[in-house]
């Protein structure tokens, strides 16, 4: 494991390692093999928000192309990773961020951000943790956002993680529609969950690019790939499914917040909201 920056935490079957750029899990190893996607050996920590294993979106999911409106005051947002080419503001400021860790034993840690808004950025104060702890086999995450401003706050919470696919690779997950982000190349809509996208047995993904959120998530996805099974449980509403063609990953996101309907959900000034991920081999 490349060690330069990250934070390590073990217990008797895993090794945990967290990135302070982004709060983001590094590497997570279950019995010597990764539970996430393996990273790129030659990239550095912090250097690409994108190499990790997991990393948390906040405070929203998906993209902003247009900025933020509240109340017809419009606040244009930068996109958030320019060297990557992305034509938008995308998963919020907490993955490309420098955490500061608050506390850490052997087998958790607590790592916090505090945000204040400035040009093309997020236009409210915020505060957050990620708490991160070592399970027997896997790892639990969890996700909390205060508003510290003075005014209402849109937000939404999410956790990105990747995982290797492979030609045996089958996905379980159980909901009870479908969300259809607005995209280039699609509407907006909400409707029953197709054939083609009806994770209830496991099945293997389709080949054609997957990025859709599933509404009632009924909070457990399994992750089968021959004998070997990765489950994911989560108390978020949502789970988003990005799996693109020819990619050798694919993402199962549990999210509080649909892609493209930001500012549904709401903190008062001095509220809390939060998320919670645990990640295990079954």
């Amino acid at each position: 494991m490349p060690g330069n920056g990250l934070i390590t935490l073990r217990n008797a079957n895993s090794a945990l390692q967290i990135s302070p750029r982004g709060a983001a899990i590094w590497r997570c190893l279950v019995d010597g093999e990764d539970l996430f996607r393996s990273p790129n050996e030659s990239a550095a920590p912090g250097d690409d928000p994108l190499a990790p294993g997991v990393f948390p979106c906040l405070p929203w999911f998906g993209r902003l192309p247009n900025g933020i409106d509240i109340d017809g005051d419009q606040s244009p947002l930068a996109p958030t990773v320019r060297t990557r080419n992305l034509e938008a503001a995308i998963h919020g400021h907490g993955w490309t961020s420098d955490w500061r860790v608050i506390d850490q034993s052997s087998d958790d840690a607590r790592l916090a951000l505090n945000f204040a808004p400035s040009a093309g950025r997020f236009p409210f104060a915020l505060s957050a943790t990620l708490s991160f702890k070592l399970i027997e086999s896997g790892v639990e995450a969890r996700a909390t956002l205060t508003n510290t401003g003075a005014a209402e706050m849109p937000f939404g919470l999410g956790f990105h993680p990747f995982f290797e696919r492979r030609s045996a690779t089958r996905l379980k997950l159980k909901a009870t529609q479908l969300w259809t982000p607005p995209l280039a190349t699609q509407r907006a809509k909400t409707g029953p969950i197709p054939d083609a996208l009806d994770f209830s047995a496991p099945r293997e993904l389709p080949r054609a690019e997957i990025d859709h959120s599933f509404i009632g998530f009924d909070g457990e996805a399994q992750i089968i790939d021959g004998a070997q099974t990765i489950v994911v449980k989560s108390d978020a509403l949502f789970a988003h499914l990005f799996a693109p063609k020819g990619r050798p990953y694919f993402c199962i996101e549990p999210i509080t917040q649909l892609p493209g309907r930001f500012g549904e959900s709401i903190l008062a000034p001095g509220e809390s909201a939060s998320l919670q991920m645990s990640v295990e081999r079954g």
